[in-house]
């Protein structure tokens, strides 16, 4: 369906409309020259000016995926492609309209990658290390962001421009090149900016991501993340069902809400309920409800009810995010953990909603949540590619809660959170295979000592023991 959708979007007007100008909000940029390849609307229009189908189009992204090369002759190499298309290309288009000029790395093996645009303006992209030889990847949408989320270090930089789809594509190419080990399991919509408001190009950029012939995700690995965006909300639900939808609601009352996120006060949070509720029905998944927990602010047993109130019943999974510190104007504080543990606690026992903690990844370098903001501080400055991805991410989940990427049982629910009891006979048990594993090397060792010295070990055991020892002597050899 994805690879369908792609091949239908491209055909459309809104590719077309796009190559002229870049603009949202007021916000204009000039159009790229020259142009992503990976921008699959200006390239299928590109190939039908030279009597090519949308499907070479996409062949094209798929070796210029593969290969990182400059030369297209040499990237289109066996297509067997007329010079006419070879001509196009290199007029046109190249693989790559930015570039990365730093990286750095956490002390938790997130990678935080600087991204220069074509025109000069910057985005971040953060590369998170999940489980071993797997990793997830934080995309922006925006240089900047126009929602102004109080908390939130993007917000107060406001909107510089909005992306097209060839330069959020190409965040993802840059993060392969950064970590060639691992494989990139998830891609998010939650670095800079909002997403929904640069509708056109993520729209495009994730079918993209899961065509089949190019990036090949997988659907359900996909998500977008917004603040509310009604509209586009429901735009997603007939567009791209098949994507993963996150909602940031921060405060389950609309005053306090608004405090939080400005740009609230155009979308009432009943509307934005009824949205969530329509794409929930339309895709048949579960929408991801992002609460930032702020001390003094919205971290009480109180506010968790409330938010319990609000989305009991429906199709959710809610994750509570612990403030990340940056550098914003109001007096923010990082919450307790046991403030964050009580809310857990009422969400799941109480209102029987699904809920995780998240755990914390490159908080030292600024690319936790809330931080991306082109800092250029903390953790690790890498020179070459071939530095990143030696280092194994730490676990900083809060104690016996499941994090967002608990593990699944094979029923397809969650695992049950482990209890203060369950945690200790598990270490206990850990203890015992420990002392077997011990006693096992030993009597190895002893066995190894018999085969060589028979006559040693019979002067200091006891004789049954010997005749033990000397029977293990006779397997060995």
């Amino acid at each position: 369906k994805a690879t369908v959708s792609v091949l239908n979007w491209a055909a459309g007007s809104q590719g077309r409309e796009a190559v002229k100008t870049v603009t949202m909000s007021g916000s204009l940029r000039p159009a790229l020259e020259p142009k992503s390849v990976f921008d699959l609307p200006i390239l299928v229009e590109a190939m039908s000016s030279v009597g090519k189908s949308a499907d070479h189009a996409r062949t094209i992204q798929k070796h210029a995926l593969k290969s990182k090369v400059s030369d297209w002759g040499a990237v289109c190499k066996g297509q067997d492609l007329p010079k006419s298309v070879i001509k196009v290309l290199d007029d046109d288009f190249v693989r790559l309209t930015s570039q990365v000029t730093e990286k750095r790395e956490s002390a938790d093996g997130t990678i935080k990658m600087l991204i220069r645009l074509q025109d000069g303006l910057e985005v971040e992209t953060v590369v998170i290390p999940m489980s071993p030889g797997y990793c997830t990847v934080c995309l922006s949408s925006q240089v900047g962001c126009a929602m102004g989320c109080t908390f939130c270090a993007t917000g107060m930089m406001g909107l510089k421009g909005s992306l097209t789809a060839g330069e959020i594509c190409e965040q993802l190419v840059h993060a392969r090149d950064a970590c060639p080990d691992r494989h990139i399991r998830n891609v998010v919509f939650m670095g800079m900016g909002e997403p929904l408001h640069n509708y056109d190009s993520v729209l495009t950029a994730v079918r993209t991501f899961a065509d089949q012939k190019t990036f090949s995700l997988p659907a359900s690995g996909i998500t977008v993340s917004t603040v509310g965006v009604v509209q586009g909300i429901r735009s997603l639900a007939r567009d791209a069902p098949w994507v993963r939808l996150a909602f940031s609601l921060h405060s389950p009352e609309q005053e306090t809400r608004i405090k939080i996120i400005p740009s609230g006060n155009k979308f009432p949070l009943h509307d934005i309920i009824d949205a969530l509720d329509y794409f929930a029905e339309r895709s048949k998944s579960t929408v991801m409800i992002e609460y930032t927990v702020l001390k003094g602010t919205n971290d009480t047993c109180d506010d968790a009810r409330r938010v319990g109130e609000l989305l009991q019943g429906k199709s959710v999974a809610i994750n509570l995010i612990p403030y990340n510190p940056t550098d914003v104007k109001e007096d923010y504080q990082v919450p307790e953990e046991e403030a964050v543990e009580a809310m857990w606690q009422v969400l799941v026992k109480e209102y029987k909603l699904k809920t995780t903690i998240r755990q914390q990844h490159g908080t030292d370098i600024g690319g936790a949540c809330g931080q991306l903001a082109l800092n250029r501080t903390g953790g690790t400055v890498l020179a070459d590619i071939e530095d990143a991805g030696n280092t194994r991410p730490i676990n900083r989940q809060y104690p016996n809660r499941p994090s967002a990427a608990s593990k699944k049982a094979p029923s397809g629910k969650s695992v049950a959170p482990a209890t203060p009891a369950a945690a200790a006979q598990k270490a206990k048990d850990a203890g015992v295979a420990s002392s077997f594993g011990a006693l096992a090397v030993l009597v190895l060792l002893l066995a190894v000592v018999a085969s060589q010295q028979p006559d040693l070990l019979g002067g200091i055991l006891d004789p049954s023991w010997a005749t033990a020892f000397s029977q293990l002597r006779a397997l060995i050899h």
